[in-house]
């Protein structure tokens, strides 16, 4: 079994918490993991039971990014607490293929910028 990263590792038993919230967060942040390296649930739950996939090492880098989308992955990369709704945005902002609105832009640099003391 290809290992699973370090910050995955740590975040798998906090889902059986008692507490929800610290459950649900644990549930966010892997989802978070998960789509930085292009994975999802499945291929997380074959490499636990021991399947050939994923090959974490294998992960192929992304193109470019335009810069909205590397701020958004800062963002999440920092793992600072965010409201639904702000995480909501950000997911967006990671996929969204046209430059933002100013409204947006702004939005997404005052998070960038609460981000930078997470990082």
């Amino acid at each position: 079994m290809t290992a699973l990263p370090e910050e995955l590792r740590k975040l798998l038993p906090m889902l059986s918490s008692d507490n929800a919230g610290e459950a649900d967060n644990a549930r966010r942040a892997i989802d978070r993991i998960l789509k930085k390296h292009k994975l999802d649930w499945h291929d997380l739950t074959a490499a636990a039971l021991g399947s050939t996939t994923p090959t974490w090492t294998d992960v192929k880098p992304t193109p470019r990014k335009p810069w909205w989308q590397v701020m958004a992955d800062e963002v999440i990369d920092s793992e600072m607490k965010l409201t639904d709704k702000e995480e909501s945005f950000i997911t967006d902002m990671t996929e969204w293929r046209n430059e933002p609105s100013e409204k947006q832009q702004a939005w997404l640099k005052k998070l960038r910028d609460r981000a930078e003391f997470y990082l």
